[in-house]
C-alpha cells in the first residue's frame, strides 16, 4: 500500500533507473526520510531517488532541519504521491517527537478503520 525508504539512493543500473521513472505515476505512495548530515547515502544521493518517485506533481517536504535537537518539524504538507522527510542528522531514523508526529501522521492516512 506504500513505501517507505529510508537513506536509500537510486539504483546504478539505468534500465532500473527507467522502470521507476516510467512508472512512478502508478506506484504506491512513498515517503522518503534521510538525514542532511549522511555521510554514507548523501542527502544529493537520496532526492536523486526521490526524482525518480516523483510524478508530474509537486513534491512536499518535511524539513525537521531547524533545531538543536535532533530533528524538529518545520513544515508538513501531505501528497498522495511522494513525501519527504528530511531531519539534519546522519545515517539514521530520527526518534524524537517532532520527527515521529509527521511519520505518524503519514502512516495514519494507510490505517484501516477498526469499527
Amino acid at each position: 500500500r506504500f513505501f517507505i525508504i529510508v537513506s536509500a539512493f537510486p539504483p546504478s543500473i539505468p534500465l532500473f533507473r527507467d522502470i521507476i521513472k516510467s512508472c512512478a505515476s502508478s506506484l504506491p505512495p512513498s515517503l522518503h526520510i534521510f538525514g542532511l548530515a549522511d555521510s554514507l547515502i548523501t542527502p544529493d544521493l537520496s532526492r536523486s531517488l526521490v526524482d525518480l518517485f516523483k510524478s508530474s506533481s509537486s513534491t512536499p517536504s518535511i524539513d525537521t532541519s531547524g533545531s538543536d535537537s535532533q530533528a524538529s518539524s518545520s513544515s508538513s504538507v501531505a501528497s498522495d504521491h511522494v513525501t519527504v522527510l528530511e531531519h539534519k542528522g546522519g545515517h539514521f531514523i530520527p526518534t524524537d517527537s517532532s520527527s515521529k508526529a509527521p511519520i505518524r501522521d503519514w502512516l495514519a492516512r494507510f490505517q484501516k478503520s477498526n469499527k
